[in-house]
């Protein structure tokens, strides 16, 4: 018996045998050839003479699958980048921690012991970032005691419920009101992260 391999084992009709070779009556013989990270070598052969028999076993690997419910996301396997979802490879036996990112989004981990084919899906999640109103009691009528109810915020022309909300990353304009008087501007957030806005009021004179 010859491999392609080192540190195989051979094993004549299930039983393992001692280095590469054996005599055995004639006859129909199965042959089986392991080795550690490589996949089982069978064939069964008809012994009638001498003979040498070359097992070419192939290496152990699955296939890994990769994908998302955002076209377009980056994968990230043990830290590299090994390109976009839908990612398909086929992988040696063993653990990887696999990333799946997108801008805007939060990004997915998880680890995976490939032992087999296995699909992962990663359900990215919007990245929302996160703003506040701060009032400045300063600049509220202190003989209205209902002042603050009467401030209104809206977002990209929507009115809002409260003072703190969440909004997709990216530009949005930002308008506060209250009574006859208005203040507007345009922002552009970064996913994930936490803003407070504080309305000022003042007099210029010239």
């Amino acid at each position: 018996m010859n491999a392609n391999v080192k540190g195989y084992q051979v094993f004549i009709d299930g039983q393992a045998i001692k280095g590469n070779s054996l005599s055995v009556e004639a006859g129909s013989h199965e042959i089986l050839v392991r080795a550690s990270g490589y996949f089982d070598w069978r064939q069964s052969v008809n012994v009638d003479r001498d003979m040498t028999v070359n097992a070419s076993l192939q290496p152990e690997q699955y296939r890994l699958t990769v994908d998302s419910n955002i076209s377009g996301a980056d994968v990230y396997i043990n830290g590299d980048s090994r390109g976009r979802v839908r990612f398909t490879d086929d992988l040696r036996p063993g653990r990887y921690n696999i990333r799946v990112s997108y801008y805007g989004y939060r990004d997915y981990n998880t680890t995976v012991t490939l032992d087999q084919d296995l699909r992962v899906y990663a359900e990215l999640e919007p990245a929302y970032a996160s703003v506040r109103v701060n009032l400045d009691r300063g600049i509220l009528n202190p003989g209205d005691k209902a002042a603050a109810g009467k401030v209104e915020v809206y977002v990209d022309g929507n009115r809002q419920s409260g003072w703190n909300f969440q909004l997709t990353p990216g530009e949005h304009r930002i308008r506060i009101v209250s009574g006859g008087l208005a203040v507007e501007e345009t922002f552009y957030l970064e996913p994930g992260r936490e803003y407070q806005i504080r309305p000022v009021l003042g007099l210029d004179i010239e």
